[in-house]
């Protein structure tokens, strides 16, 4: 099913590096009002007004108020072995509670329950959401689509936006700019050294890329690095004119099939083996990270990465460098005893505690994409942070899978990885972070001065949910 379109909007924004981002939608896609009233019709199940809850009841809620799974969990059996009726709301809290906590399946099967006694678009809307996370996509879209049929509340719009985003397969169109002299390399190093590298990923089952150079090109090279970067090297025509660059990325809704059990290291294949060790300012072997890996191991492997993945978002706090270049200089250890950094920091404490935990570990690179959120969704974005990093795991059956802010195998829409950091420096100016960071992103923390990737303009050439 394709969006309709409901608007044309054009954006500027400026990037937190001092460039500008345009934003162009050429075709914008939104949300049809529906004209359905079925499901709002359906009772709440709550007691009546003045009305004293049974204790049970009251007790559950006390825990789904703490969001504590497994509280939950055991006043929820209470109330099903006294047999006291749940409401709408506990239905979706709950469920809600399951799925953020890394248990969807559990919250999906919760939900499905609660709808077949309060269908409504409160509760279809908790069955996507569920699903979603669960790695139900066909279930999460079928639902999605009859609730796009129905009046929904400007809140419930909102929601079922976001979802429209999540599960529809996108195909993005960036242009950058080029610039010969970005900060913190030697003077004329990229002329000196003769090309440009640009960096993006191999196909994966979520993300295609495809790279063209747009003019100011004598030839152009593809190589591959140790962490299976595919790099294209651009010999520019001129040094006085940029280059400019056309990546055309497919984002597909695809379930990430992650295995349970562990693989002894080895058993690792080689070039993956290298990932459990010490890197650059990554130090599985450190006490902190040991000690944390330690308490979060869980009853098997995917459990374990769920926990670090929790206790990493919700102990590390994300924090801004206040100078430029700050983020470079913390350690994971210094990450790990401060609980709190920038996030090519917080990628360093999770690598570390994953390592530590005996899972193969590094750190991404990627554009984060935002949707400007409302009433209706139109797919464009003002690329408010379009630079970040995040901690990628090795899977013995997805490969390398990103440890993303949510438990899900869903791979989020927004993150659009394109680079992964190598355990062996193979360029000439020093690290691997500073190549990614200064030779694809820029130097986002160079306010007042140029990076190598001068401008970006987005623009959505397609969006389906199906």
């Amino acid at each position: 099913m394709k969006l309709s379109t409901v608007a044309i909007r054009l954006g500027l924004s400026v990037l937190a590096g001092g460039a500008v981002a345009t934003v162009v939608l050429s075709q914008g896609h939104g949300l049809q009002p529906g004209g359905s009233n079925s499901w709002e019709v359906a009772p709440s199940g709550e007691p009546a007004a003045g009305t004293l809850l049974p204790d049970d009841l009251q007790a559950l809620r006390e825990a789904e108020d703490k969001w504590d799974y497994g509280l939950v969990q055991q006043r929820l059996a209470v109330v099903r072995s006294n047999g006291t009726a749940l409401a709408a709301s506990d239905y979706i809290r709950i469920a809600h509670i399951y799925r953020v906590r890394g248990h969807a399946a559990e919250g999906l099967a919760l939900i499905n329950e609660g709808f077949r006694h309060f269908p409504s678009v409160d509760t279809a809307l908790e069955i996507v959401g569920s699903a979603r996370e669960a790695g139900e996509i066909t279930t999460a879209q079928q639902m999605l689509t009859r609730v796009l049929s129905e009046r929904m509340t400007p809140e419930q719009r909102q929601v079922a936006s976001g979802n429209v985003w999540e599960l529809s397969k996108i195909k993005w169109q960036f242009d950058f700019e080029l610039n010969p002299k970005p900060v913190n390399y030697p003077e004329n190093f990229i002329q000196q050294r003769g090309y440009y590298e640009f960096f993006s990923r191999p196909s994966t089952p979520y993300q295609t890329t495809e790279v063209t150079v747009l003019g100011n090109m004598s030839r152009k090279e593809e190589v591959t690095d140790s962490a299976n970067n595919r790099i294209v090297r651009i010999y520019p025509q001129y040094w006085s004119i940029p280059v400019k660059v056309r990546m055309v990325v497919t984002k597909t809704p695809v379930a990430l099939k992650l295995a349970t059990e562990d693989v002894p290291a080895d058993k690792l294949p080689a070039d993956i083996r290298p990932y459990l060790g010490k890197s650059n300012q990554i130090d599985p072997t450190g006490p902190i990270a040991q000690s944390i890996a330690q308490k979060l191991r869980g009853k098997n492997r995917a459990e374990t990465i769920e926990n670090i993945r929790e206790w990493v978002m919700r102990e590390v706090k994300y924090q801004n460098p206040v100078l430029p270049g700050e983020a470079n200089k913390r350690d994971s250890e210094t990450v790990l005893s401060r609980k709190r950094g920038y996030c090519w920091e917080i990628g360093r404490a999770m690598t570390a505690v994953l390592r530590a935990a005996g899972i193969p570990a590094r750190r991404m690179f990627m554009i984060n994409v935002y949707p400007e959120r409302g009433d209706d969704i139109d797919f464009s974005s003002a690329l408010p942070a379009w630079c970040h990093v995040m901690a990628e795991f090795w899977d013995p059956k997805a490969g390398w899978s990103p440890c993303q802010n949510r438990p899900s195998s869903v791979v989020a829409m927004r993150y659009i990885p394109l680079a992964s950091e190598m355990m062996v420096e193979q360029n000439p100016d020093g690290t691997v972070e500073r190549v990614a960071n200064e030779t694809f992103y820029g130097n986002h923390e160079s306010p007042t001065k140029k990076a190598v990737c001068n401008s970006v303009s987005l623009k959505v050439l397609s969006a389906f949910l199906r």
